[in-house]
């Protein structure tokens, strides 16, 4: 059954609409005005088209232009490309039939009432719908409106937007795939390991980042004590030497003090053997790591391991977009050389297993 909204505040009743081009006293003006919307719409149609693909194409075909604002402005692009694509030509089709006299191909609502006059009249339905105001008074003995109350209904449409956000995440990692796929035999493991040998490193500094909620402390510790590397969190070690800069009241944490924390790490990790678990990692110097993982979760997997911390509102909406628009994998990208930079799905144990058997056996062979 079709839904009929309008851009003003007043709802479009389907019947009088169907019927605007049979009133004497506006005649004229509506047919003025409809022809108006028709030739308007079919000038501009194509070059919202055009434009918005080019967009699209552009960030889609150019690495360079792949940022976060231009990603999000492709986004945009497709949705108006949409409305071009689709909305346009809908509504200059159905301004057309209403135009010619076929009114009754553009309206639905009359129809409906048409389709269950005759069922309606013999009494024993029960009818469901989200609107009432075009169905016949005399059609019911009794109307019963459902209510509830703000914080079940806040839950259930909170539950749409988490599978909504889900099938988003799903749409932009297929149409911006991701540049570096997990493997096995991750290089350059040779020549990092001549080139930190010279300088006195015998064992690798690996980093693990990603979104809060993806698994980087679980992954990070099981792999520091699997290989004997020494594990580093960013964040408890701030805590235990008061590494900040002020307190953030938006988000009520902290705020890291980042020169404190390189100046406090800079020793442990030249002499490498190190892994390193932080949810960010552009301020580290590049000259740390040999290898850097990104961990990704599905936005409905973590949007659950978020609400689990107790995160709400901002705080939870924003980390759940980061991880749809996939900061930290651009930021890392940005920050490191792309051949050390590897993104790997954390999502449920199994894969928890076979990234750190992948990442041990990287490890192994660095060594080796």
């Amino acid at each position: 059954m079709s839904n009929f909204t309008s851009n003003s505040t007043a709802p479009i009743r389907p019947i009088a609409y169907c019927r605007r081009f049979q009133d004497e006293e506006h005649s004229m003006v509506n047919y003025a005005s409809t022809l108006a919307s028709i030739i308007l719409n079919m000038v501009s149609c194509p070059f919202i088209i055009l434009l918005n693909v080019l967009v699209i194409v552009a960030v889609k075909t150019r690495p360079r232009l792949q940022l976060m604002s231009n990603i999000l402005l492709a986004c945009l692009a497709g949705t108006d490309l949409l409305v071009g694509a689709v909305a346009q030509p809908a509504l200059i089709t159905a301004e057309i039939f209403a135009i010619a006299g076929s009114v009754n191909t553009y309206c639905k609502l009359h129809k409906v009432v048409d389709e269950l006059e005759d069922q309606m009249c013999e009494g024993g339905n029960v009818v469901d719908y989200h609107g009432c105001e075009f169905i016949p008074e005399r059609w019911f003995d009794i109307v019963f409106v459902l209510r509830t109350n703000n914080t079940t209904l806040y839950e259930r449409l909170e539950q749409r937007v988490r599978i909504l956000w889900d099938d988003l995440g799903r749409h932009l990692s297929s149409f911006f795939p991701a540049k570096t796929k997990p493997k096995k035999d991750w290089a350059p493991v040779n020549r990092n390991r001549e080139s930190n040998m010279a300088s006195g490193r015998t064992r690798p500094n690996v980093l693990v980042t990603g979104t809060p909620g993806t698994g980087k402390t679980v992954t990070a510790n099981e792999l520091a004590q699997r290989t004997g590397l020494n594990y580093i969190n960013v964040g408890d070690l701030a805590k235990e030497k008061d590494l900040y800069d002020g307190w953030d009241e938006q988000y009520g944490c902290h705020v890291l003090d980042e020169d404190k924390v390189v100046d406090e790490l800079e020793d442990q990790m030249c002499e490498g053997g190190n892994v390193v678990d932080y949810h960010g990692c552009e301020f580290f110097p590049e000259r740390w790591f040999d290898i850097v993982f990104v961990l990704r979760t599905n936005n409905t997997t973590l949007y659950e391991r978020l609400e689990q911390r107790g995160y709400s509102g901002t705080k939870l909406t924003e980390n759940v977009e980061c991880e749809i628009f996939q900061t930290i994998l651009e930021e890392a990208r940005g920050s490191y050389k792309k051949e050390i930079v590897h993104e790997l799905q954390s999502n449920t144990p199994d894969e928890l297993e076979t990234n750190l058997e992948q990442i041990e056996a990287w490890i192994q062979q660095w060594s080796g």
